[in-house]
Order: C-alpha cells, then sequence, then structure tokens
C-alpha cells in the first residue's frame, strides 16, 4: 500500500511539473494562440532561447506579422515568455521588441515582413555602429526577417537588389 501511495505521489509530481510547459514548439504556441488564424511561419534558435515569427491577425481584419520567444527544452517542453506583433500598410513592416538572452543580457529583437520583391537586403546597425545583416526567409505566405541587436534607436535600412536605399528608420528624406 505504501509502495501505491508513493506511485501515486511520484506521478502526480511528474504531470505537475510537466504540465506547465508543452512538449514542443508548436504546442507551447497553439496554447498560447488557439485562433487558428494564426500562423508559426519560422522557428530559429537564438542562444538558449527559440524564436517563432508568425501571422498575426488583429481584430479589424488586418493580419501583421508577430515574434514570440520560447524558453524551454525538447525533452522539458517550451513555453511562450514573451510575445509581439505589429500591423501597417507598408511594403516593409519593421518593428522591434525585447530578447533577454542568458548569457548576453537583454537585446532588442527587430522584425517585420517585406511586401515587395525590390527588397533583397537590410541592415541593423547597433549602439556601436556595427551592422547586422537581417534574416530573410521566404513563406509560403510573404518574405519576412529578423534581426537581434543592442540598439538604443532604431536603425534599419531595406536595400534593393542595386544597392539603394529603398527604406530607412528613422526615415531621412532623400535629396
Amino acid at each position: 500500500m505504501k509502495q501505491l501511495r508513493l506511485l501515486i505521489i511520484f506521478i502526480f509530481l511528474c504531470l505537475f511539473m510537466g504540465g506547465c510547459n508543452s512538449n514542443s514548439i508548436d504546442e507551447a504556441f497553439q496554447k498560447q494562440y488557439p485562433n487558428n488564424n494564426y500562423e508559426l511561419l519560422y522557428i530559429d534558435q537564438v542562444e538558449e532561447k527559440k524564436i517563432g515569427l508568425y501571422k498575426a491577425p488583429f481584430d479589424n481584419g488586418n493580419i501583421g506579422i508577430g515574434v514570440a520567444i520560447f524558453e524551454g527544452k525538447d525533452k522539458d517542453g517550451w513555453k511562450v515568455i514573451d510575445a509581439y506583433s505589429h500591423y501597417s500598410s507598408s511594403k516593409v513592416i519593421i518593428e522591434a521588441g525585447r530578447i533577454h538572452l542568458d548569457q548576453k543580457g537583454s537585446f532588442r529583437i527587430l522584425y517585420g515582413l517585406i511586401d515587395t520583391p525590390n527588397i533583397t537586403k537590410i541592415e541593423v546597425t547597433d549602439k556601436h555602429g556595427e551592422i547586422t545583416e537581417a534574416n530573410i526567409i521566404n513563406t509560403n505566405w510573404k518574405r519576412i526577417w529578423y534581426a537581434i541587436a543592442d540598439i538604443n534607436e532604431m536603425k534599419v535600412k531595406a536595400y534593393t537588389k542595386d544597392g539603394k536605399v529603398a527604406v530607412e528608420v528613422p526615415y531621412k528624406d532623400k535629396e
């Protein structure tokens, strides 16, 4: 009888400790966003975290881009620890959220979508003047992008294939 009681306590503890996290990234995302209109488009490992870029429906019927930050491990399960989303009618959406990387500290995750074929490269300038080229991902929806940088202010340039600046934040008047 004592062994049965210990077995029940052990099973309860296993369920309780494992119940907070979902087994996979997809399950954690669906738990956070049970609405089927949310679609996880891309997942990438960033240090000890994973990020997921997703289609984000808004109440007004528009669909924007979002980023979810996941914490966990494949064997222990995953959970969404932060998420951001944004919509704009512009051809290049640029937005930023925050990601904390345990070994390196807090950074900004800049992300967005590209709704024009002209843009072939996006660069982010960090607070030290160093340039990071964004990851551009082709999806079955639109091209999306992200970069992680240590910034004080948003400095982003989107280039066409011939090297011309098509979009710049902060906006600079072209003379």
